[in-house]
């Protein structure tokens, strides 16, 4: 009876969190313990973010990288990211804090529970993970990898860019297998999306961002066609017919994009070789698998 007195009960129906009840450590408390701790050890703080129900704690080594994450709840240490221990051959993965993306709150994605965000640094790659803090302490990883032609991408980045209050997850994806000097390369996003972030997002999002992307390479391919750059023109080709593919339009769109960007070039042998290369590619391993979208209808024809 003494417990149940001095404990709340959180009204959050989502994971059937009101059957837990709220007691435990003062996340500042212990989060203070925690710096002076790692300071003792060399480590010093480099962020510390206060939330309604969590202190998340950055360090950095004694040569200003980035080292060790820490998420504080009412459970004492609720995530800890260590760096792996270094040695002549091996570089370690580190874990930096970020701020929260939203000045005036840590709920990222407005579905009542704050996140943080934290960047996994690889020397060859950074990732972004994302984790949910729950009001009674439990934190949740979220998905922010996605799969996209036939290979697994993470996201590396996050901003509102359509200013709705709600952050996107942002994943560059390279498409390795077309030569270029400059690999074609799409920015996929991961949408906030009942507690989650998906690849299709709501309300017709995704296919405005498609467009976007689209209008943007048709400039610069107007741009290629006038300096006579086929380097770029292909480049672009590719990007064009991935978007298409993005959006779950059949392979003979996608390869009618790629043929449209280039059909005002004079080839050479070599570049014409590198255009049946690609075609075959598009046509083969990128339909293998579903899009990542439904397909989308095209709009009606206008009425005469």
């Amino acid at each position: 009876m003494l417990l149940a007195g001095c404990a709340t009960t959180p009204d959050a129906p989502l994971f059937n969190d009101a059957q837990f009840l709220r007691f435990g450590v003062d996340p500042r408390t212990e989060a203070d313990t925690l710096v002076k701790n790692y300071t003792d050890q060399g480590e010093r703080l480099a962020l510390r973010i206060v939330g309604k129900d969590f202190t998340a704690l950055g360090f950095m080594d004694r040569s200003g990288r980035a080292s060790r994450t820490r998420i504080v709840t009412l459970r004492g240490i609720a995530l800890a990211l260590d760096p792996e221990p270094e040695s002549p051959l091996h570089t370690p993965t580190r874990y930096a804090l970020l701020a929260s993306p939203l000045a005036e709150t840590h709920d990222a994605d407005r579905d009542g529970f704050e996140e943080v965000f934290v960047e996994q640094r690889k020397p060859d790659q950074t990732c972004l993970s994302v984790f949910r803090v729950r009001d009674v302490g439990y934190v949740d990883r979220l998905e922010t990898r996605l799969y996209a032609f036939n290979r697994e991408h993470c996201a590396s980045s996050v901003a509102d860019i359509d200013q709705d209050g709600k952050v996107e997850l942002y994943v560059d994806v390279e498409l390795v297998d077309f030569p270029l000097p400059h690999p074609p390369t799409l920015r996929l996003a991961l949408w906030p999306d009942q507690h989650r972030f998906t690849p299709k997002g709501t309300e017709n999002k995704l296919a405005r961002y498609i467009a976007a992307q689209q209008a943007a390479r048709e400039i610069d391919l107007d741009q290629a066609r006038v300096s006579k750059d086929s380097v770029s023109a292909r480049r672009l080709a590719v990007e064009l017919a991935a978007l298409s593919q993005v959006l779950g339009l059949p392979e003979q769109d996608q390869l009618a994009q790629f043929d449209r960007a280039l059909e005002s070039f004079k080839l050479n042998a070599a570049e014409q070789a590198w255009c049946l290369a690609a075609r075959e590619h598009i046509a083969g391993a990128w339909n293998e698998l579903p899009s990542l979208v439904e397909p989308v209808e095209p709009p009606p024809a206008p009425k005469p």
